[in-house]
């Protein structure tokens, strides 16, 4: 939508809050909802216009400095002007070790930015992460010297001296370090400290069956968020990233006794930012992009970007788009992402049982113009995974 792309999307979860027009909505249960809203989209071209123009209208409300402006204000920081000389300290113990490039990691990478560049009025801001083996926090200066690609004169990494009046803020998901500092952060706030964390879902305790088809497993997995949340708790309040997340999150905690009794905890949202410029993405093209461009400007090109996961709904977009090829639909359906768990069957849909790469085109190309092809001419080189077979 950022990009003035016209986008349907699932009406349920934090969607509806993002799309902001139920008439882009569709029932992510339900192909056939699916396909109508994209033969609707297809089948008129004012329909198409005026969907680019709220996608660029509602994109205006999201941006990383908006993200960081609604935390701050949740965090009530301008109150905490008493003191010259105070830090927010940035725990990014996940991303700092080990950068996946997920969703959430790439919101931890926008917001550090974004804090760093446009720290708070009144505030230094300091990134720190803590391991297992050496539960102390300490300053992240290797990190932030290749983020920011700078040259510190200093490059040591010193344990974070936490005073009143200061904020710790907790933007990365690091149940593996989190989870058993819950007296920790109760001693930061009973210190003075204001001690946050950004919540990015509950899908583990709300849907375990979406990681793991074992019971014995699913149980694992609540009892490790539960953990988590455990310690989320000995904080001052969270900020979730959603008007959804939030609800689901109150309703959840008192439904299982969670809720912090006898002081005050604050439960808010910010929404993440959509201006990917300031998101820290990835850059470039495969090398055959200029072939792969020519091919797509064929037809009307779908786009799912995201995880190959059960709750993506990949199948049934899957079963959506079938129905429409077989109807003569030339639409192509493009699937960005990394193969992530559970997706087994959906693989097998796919004829050669694997998900195509570009690499996978570009050496076809290369041996079309190799010493190898020299007697081949005229040939159409179908390339698409065996679909066409």
């Amino acid at each position: 939508m950022s990009c003035g792309c016209p986008a349907i999307a699932s009406n349920t979860s934090s969607l509806p809050e993002v799309v902001g027009c139920d008439d882009y909505l569709f029932d992510p249960t339900d192909p056939q909802s699916i396909k109508n809203k994209i033969v609707e989209l297809l089948s008129s071209d004012e329909a198409l216009k005026q969907a680019q123009k709220h996608a660029h209208r509602q994109m205006e409300q999201f941006s990383w400095d908006k993200s960081a402006a609604v935390a701050v204000s949740a965090m009530q920081l301008v109150s905490r002007l008493e003191r010259k000389n105070k830090t927010v300290w940035l725990d990014i113990s996940e991303l700092a070790q080990t950068d996946a490039k997920s969703g959430i990691q790439r919101v931890v990478r926008a917001l550090i930015n974004e804090f760093l560049l446009n720290p708070p009025n009144g505030f230094d801001v300091k990134l720190i992460y803590a391991t297992q083996d050496n539960p102390e926090y300490r300053h992240a200066t290797g990190f932030l010297a290749q983020t920011m690609n700078i040259s510190l004169p200093d490059m040591s990494e010193p344990p974070a001296d936490f005073k009143r009046g200061d904020v710790f803020y907790g933007v990365d998901f690091c149940p593996g370090i989190q989870s058993n500092r819950g007296g920790f952060y109760k001693e930061l706030r009973e210190s003075g400290i204001e001690v946050v964390f950004l919540v990015h879902d509950l899908i583990p305790v709300l849907h375990p069956e979406w990681w793991t088809n074992n019971r014995a497993d699913q149980k694992g997995v609540i009892t490790g968020f539960e953990q988590w949340l455990n310690a989320v708790r000995e904080g001052s309040g969270v900020i979730c990233v959603s008007d959804y997340t939030k609800e689901w999150f109150k309703k959840w905690i008192l439904e299982n006794s969670f809720e912090p009794q006898g002081r005050d905890y604050f439960i808010s949202y910010a929404h993440n930012g959509a201006d990917i410029a300031n998101s820290s993405p990835s850059y470039g093209v495969p090398e055959n992009w200029d072939m792969l461009k020519a091919e797509l400007q064929t037809a009307p090109n779908f786009i799912m970007v995201g995880t190959i996961e059960p709750r993506k709904g990949h199948a049934d977009v899957l079963d959506c788009f079938e129905k429409l090829w077989q109807q003569g639909n030339k639409a192509n359906l493009l699937i960005v992402g990394k193969t992530g768990w559970l997706v087994d069957e959906l693989i097998k849909r796919i004829p050669l049982n694997t998900l195509g790469q570009p690499e996978d085109i570009a050496e076809a190309a290369l041996f079309l113009v190799s010493p190898a092809a020299r007697y081949i001419t005229g040939q159409v080189l179908s390339v698409d995974g065996g679909m066409a077979m």
